[in-house]
């Protein structure tokens, strides 16, 4: 799926996607984000802290969906 991060007039395009590989037992599920930092210097700081500003929305969204798989109709 594509979005845009907004400031202002300014949008950052970024892709999310979520992987399926077989795992043992299941399936394992990875959800991925990406984009460019179009911002010099700070941009790379900003990338790293993105998994502690956006990780624990990912991982809400992953038991979510691991809840709902696993419950029978």
């Amino acid at each position: 799926y594509q979005m845009n991060f907004i400031d202002g007039e300014k949008k950052t395009p970024a892709v999310g996607m979520m992987n399926y590989q077989p795992a043992d037992g299941g399936v394992r599920v990875v959800w991925v984000m990406e984009g460019e930092m179009d911002m010099p210097v700070v941009g790379g700081y900003f990338a790293l802290l993105a998994d502690p500003m956006l990780g624990g929305m990912f991982q809400q969204g992953l038991d979510k969906l691991k809840q709902v798989a696993e419950t029978k109709p």
